[in-house]
């Protein structure tokens, strides 16, 4: 094990062979203990790489260290993917913005039909037959703000073609329904717009890609953070050191964070809600190593 009192160095291999050299390990050398990454939810494990990297980064090991350098980079690298992947897994921002604008575009198509209706009922024959146009336009399309938003603004495009006619221009005119008009015209469009975009956003997002992404950082966060506790254990230096104290404290934090959430999270379940910690870690800490990584360093 690694913390063994005594290490071995490797041998050629032969039978009965006597080691070429014992190295003496401090026993009471400290180890960054990381979090077991797998189980953690994506928000938390999104935040543990980054704030490593920037811990990292922070400090002149990379670069004066040949062996450090590639494995940071290499997480540097793995890590911009999960981002990507991270970003694009998350609901889109322009959901909330697609659902204002169909309330919106539903509140002037139906303020237009009510005006109309206002007006069919009154002597006037002008009013009446101008409102009567604009009714059977509603009528024609069979228009409901009620459904699919992609039927919606089909129907929409259509009735602004008969709408710019020279008689159905005339009868709102008559009613003053053309600012309306104009605004619905204009929620239709910038709706049309987002959708589009948000549906090309979706196409480029690829099932499962999170999972693999998260996968990858693993396997080179424990490189990185294994050669980090090698390099504490044979040469350990004063800036080796203090990253390894902000590294524990920054895991202390998140430990205190996920515990907090499932305390929380217990609290809603016994009082009847659906509260839940989002996560089935045992907030335990590991201490990631690699003995061949100790070998390789002496």
């Amino acid at each position: 094990m690694l913390l063994e009192r005594y290490k071995f160095l490797p041998t050629s291999g032969k039978a009965n062979e006597k080691p070429k050299q014992i190295v003496k390990l401090k026993k009471t050398t400290i180890m960054i203990t990381v979090k077991t990454l797998h189980s953690l939810p994506n928000a938390f494990h999104f935040e543990t790489v980054m704030k490593t990297l920037e811990r990292v980064g922070a400090t002149t090991v990379p670069q004066q260290n040949a062996g450090v350098r590639p494995l940071f980079e290499d997480l540097m690298t793995k890590f911009q993917r999960e981002d990507t992947a991270y970003k694009q897994s998350q609901k889109n921002f322009k959901s909330d913005q697609i659902k204002a604008l169909d309330e919106e575009r539903d509140s002037y198509a139906e303020c237009i039909r009510r005006v109309a209706e206002a007006w069919e009922k009154l002597p006037d024959a002008a009013w009446s037959d101008a409102a009567k146009l604009i009714l059977q336009v509603f009528k024609d399309y069979q228009f409901r703000a009620s459904e699919a938003r992609i039927a919606e603004s089909a129907k929409l495009m259509n009735m602004f073609q008969v709408f710019d006619d020279e008689a159905h221009t005339a009868a709102l005119d008559t009613l003053g329904l053309q600012p309306l008009v104009g605004a619905l015209r204009g929620a239709n469009t910038q709706l049309r717009d987002l959708m589009a975009d948000r549906s090309t956003e979706q196409a480029e997002y690829i099932v499962g890609e999170l999972r693999a992404a998260r996968l990858e950082v693993d396997e080179a966060y424990s490189k990185l953070i294994a050669y980090l506790n090698a390099l504490l254990l044979i040469s350990p230096t004063e800036e080796l050191t203090q990253l390894e104290k902000v590294l524990n404290a920054d895991i202390k934090l998140l430990e205190a964070q996920l515990a907090a959430g499932k305390k929380k999270g217990a609290s809603s379940a016994s009082n009847g809600s659906s509260g839940s910690s989002g996560s089935n870690d045992d907030g335990g800490t590991t201490v990631i190593h690699n003995e061949d990584t100790i070998q390789g360093l002496e």
